[in-house]
């Protein structure tokens, strides 16, 4: 495990203690990943350039005046280039606490307002130098990082469900050396399964309730919203709406809940084509992506919202796309291009139905725009191509056919 974590380095080049093949693997097979203070894969025209001209502003400032910058700045990529720019510094100064902290904070940060791949590529630094400085960091909130990090990895095609078992392995060892409960350990391996080896989900989410529950677990809304979630998703339709009353009564709430319950029973009443339902969550739902912008949420939600639109409001479907697409144009998580690709797709295939062209702003994407606007036809098709493709990669890794059998 500290192997495979070191080989996933490659932000700011090499680091203090990890030497070898540490900074080879990942570039090879996460070759989306951004390396601080250089090119941006995914990221070009003004999006690059204004990353560029952060990096040169903050070049000559010191430690202290970059993290009060990043602890200014507005959640999601303003912050997260700012804290790239204090951990470069950190490293120049060799201030192993704040080499530490700033990490600790890049990949809370990249988790909840990112796309998760700045957090996949800062977390093994974080473990390397944790080993060797563990008296500047508490071992409590290296667990949570590492907790976070284990349904992150599952989001990218690339890391093998060999390194995933190994990570889950070495975050139970952990647990077990720093004695907490491994009620933790079993949520996170229940919800990195539950799309790929039912009995191990299975599995898991049993031995998840015999474990007691300490400061490592999810806060009880997200730990309830995610057992509703699964029991949806395993039949146990009865048990899942008795459980969800705490959250749909406001009785337990977090950031990201009840946010991620409403997206799940809007799209479980879609399949179920129960319009009044579905429109109900869609209409808690909505409100809350577009004020909070935190990407986790929105990477999670924007497909199925447009899967709901393809149900029952084109109109605001369109709407939607428009706000979203410039932002998923530059999204690195694959799992999130996927799902918005999918809802997408969806959409459009649908309003075929009803038009052939659409005359809408949009960023440069493959599909030309002619004087009519877009060939919806053609929208569809693309946005087609486009999950087919990260699905079979998924699919490949996970040794099976659920995100192909999702677009029939």
């Amino acid at each position: 495990m500290k192997n495979s974590l070191r080989e996933m380095i490659c932000v700011g080049g090499a680091l203090p203690g990890v030497t070898g093949n540490g900074a080879n693997h990942m570039k090879n097979s996460l070759r989306e990943m951004i390396c601080v203070g250089g090119a941006l894969p995914g990221v070009t025209g003004n999006g690059a350039n204004h990353i560029k001209g952060v990096w040169k502003n903050m070049e000559n400032r010191n430690l202290n005046e970059l993290m009060r910058e990043y602890q200014k700045a507005a959640h999601g990529e303003a912050k997260i280039s700012a804290m790239k720019a204090a951990v470069r510094q950190a490293d120049l100064e060799k201030d192993i606490r704040n080499q530490l902290q700033i990490r600790l904070d890049l990949v809370e940060e990249s988790i909840f307002y990112g796309d998760t791949m700045d957090a996949l590529v800062t977390f093994p630094q974080l473990l390397a130098m944790e080993e060797e400085n563990s008296d500047f960091v508490d071992t409590y909130d290296v667990l949570w990082a590492f907790k976070w990090i284990l349904t992150g990895a599952t989001d990218f095609p690339q890391i093998s469900l060999k390194e995933i078992d190994s990570y889950l392995g070495e975050y139970k060892k952990r647990c077990k050396e720093n004695g907490y409960s491994l009620r933790s350990y079993y949520h996170k391996k229940r919800s990195v399964y539950q799309d790929i080896d039912e009995e191990k989900a299975k599995e898991a989410n049993w031995k998840m309730q015999m474990c007691r529950q300490d400061y490592l677990c999810d806060c009880k809304a997200c730990e309830l919203n995610a057992q509703v979630d699964y029991d949806l998703r395993t039949g146990q339709v009865d048990k899942a709406f008795e459980e969800v009353k705490p959250i749909l009564n406001h009785l337990l709430a977090c950031a990201e809940v009840p946010g991620q319950t409403y997206c799940t029973l809007m799209t479980y009443f879609c399949k179920q084509r129960h319009r009044k339902k579905s429109k109900k969550y869609f209409d808690l739902l909505y409100p809350i992506v577009f004020k909070r912008k935190a990407m986790g949420l929105t990477g999670e939600t924007a497909g199925e919202m447009l899967y709901y639109c393809s149900l029952y409001d084109r109109a605001q479907g369109i709407e939607i796309f428009q706000k979203l697409i410039k932002e998923e144009l530059d999204v690195r998580n694959p799992r999130y291009k996927m799902l918005f690709a999918k809802g997408a797709y969806q959409l459009f295939h649908a309003l075929q139905e009803e038009r052939e062209f659409i005359n809408i702003s949009l960023p440069q994407i493959p599909v030309e725009k002619t004087k009519d606007g877009y060939s919806v036809a053609e929208l569809a098709e693309m946005y087609y191509h486009e999950y087919v493709e990260i699905a079979k990669r998924f699919d490949e890794r996970n040794g099976n056919t659920y995100y192909m059998e999702q677009i029939k």
